[in-house]
């Protein structure tokens, strides 16, 4: 409270425990209005603060409806992997591609996906 002018007084007489000489006091206006002063800041701080933290909520609200779209997507792409492989796993086991290099590469896709690499 360095804001505050120190008042030397003189205590009661009637006072318990009183000192021998004066004492430091402050005037109680002036301390009403330092600690008035120092509320509002206060308040002003919480205040940027609560700011701070709807803005980090929305932040992360927005974040995670990203990877939440992101998440179906990724669902969407496996679902469509999954069922073309499951057609190509139909025709080589059906062998109805003829023999060629590419039936080599699909009868490898094939092993891997049933290896559970897919």
């Amino acid at each position: 409270m360095s804001e505050l002018k120190v008042i030397l007084a003189t205590p009661h007489p009637k006072m318990k425990n009183a000192c021998d000489g004066a004492i430091e006091v402050y005037l109680k206006s002036e301390a009403d209005k330092v600690i008035a002063d120092l509320e509002e800041s206060h308040k002003k701080e919480v205040e940027q603060l609560l700011m701070e933290i709807a803005k980090l909520k929305a932040d992360y609200r927005e974040a995670c409806g990203r990877l939440q779209t992101a998440n179906l997507i990724k669902d969407e792409q496996k679902a469509k992997a999954d069922k073309l492989l499951s057609c190509l796993k139909y025709l080589v086991m059906g062998d109805l591609i003829k023999d060629c290099p590419p039936k080599k590469v699909a009868k490898e896709i094939v092993k891997e996906y049933d290896n559970g690499l897919g």
